[in-house]
């Protein structure tokens, strides 16, 4: 099961830490990992959607289209990329 942002994702902690608290590369790696996570079950669970509103919230809008777009373009084959932005536009 998945836990909040706050906790990080996939793992409980002990010590809350607000968004503002957060630097860019954190929360880059926080995405990084849920996507990771949606990539694998080939849609966005409801765990995942309340994970990305956070990251949405604490990084704004920019921070977050831009580092779904790195995603995108990470990928190496055509049908991965099809695949990958299929699950972007849902």
């Amino acid at each position: 099961m998945l836990t909040t942002f706050q906790g990080g994702y996939g793992k409980k902690s002990s010590k809350k830490k607000s968004p503002e608290h957060n630097d860019d590369s954190t929360l880059s790696k926080r995405l990084s990992q849920v996507w990771s996570h949606v990539k694998s079950l080939g849609h966005v669970d409801i765990e995942s959607v309340r994970i990305l509103q956070d990251l949405f919230h604490a990084g704004g809008a920019s921070w977050f289209v831009s580092c779904l777009l790195d995603q995108l373009i990470s990928v190496a084959h055509e049908d991965e990329l099809h695949r990958q932005s299929g699950i972007t536009y849902r």
